[in-house]
């Protein structure tokens, strides 16, 4: 009789190291998959963001609006009580790096609670911008990646003193 318990225990282990072998494999593949979309996904070169900006600014975001259709404000509705409208961001420009636009403000849309950045009032900011087809705003460049936050002195993105990094820019062009 032991024997056969034995022959039996010996079994169902191997059955278990077997299956526990098949999950771990099947896990590792989806974790590796992952890992591979998001590397294809991945973070867009510096260089490229430059390259694709049509304008980089230095600046200070002004206000944001939430998008206006006709004469009513786009609102969440009663079934998409967490929709959070798209919005407008307005930017007093300190400095142009890149392109050409008039002094004074310019507006970027964007789309909270996605993967574009969301802006604040108050922050300074360097943005990579990309004019929008309306002809009158912007859009980031490479959605968050665009965006680099300033808070004293510090580009907080990268850890990289601001004016460090403003000459990066200038050197790209």
């Amino acid at each position: 009789m032991t024997g056969t318990m034995g022959r039996l225990a010996r079994s169902t282990c191997k059955r278990f190291v077997c299956r526990w072998m098949a999950y771990t494999g099947v896990l590792a593949c989806l974790f590796l998959s992952s890992m591979t979309a998001y590397a294809a996904m991945g973070r867009i070169p510096f260089e490229e963001l430059a390259k694709s900006a049509d304008l980089i600014v230095h600046g200070m975001v002004v206000s944001i609006d939430a998008v206006t259709v006709g004469t009513t404000k786009t609102t969440p509705s009663a079934d998409q009580p967490e929709y959070l409208p798209p919005s407008i961001a307005e930017l007093r420009i300190h400095k142009v790096l890149k392109g050409q636009t008039t002094p004074g403000n310019l507006y970027i849309q964007f789309a909270p609670g996605e993967d574009s950045p969301n802006y604040m009032p108050g922050e300074q900011v360097v943005v990579f911008l990309k004019r929008n087809s309306d002809g009158k705003s912007y859009v980031t460049v490479g959605m968050q990646q665009g965006k680099y936050l300033i808070e004293e002195r510090m580009v907080v993105n990268v850890q990289v003193p601001v004016q460090e990094f403003l000459d990066r820019i200038k050197g790209l062009n």
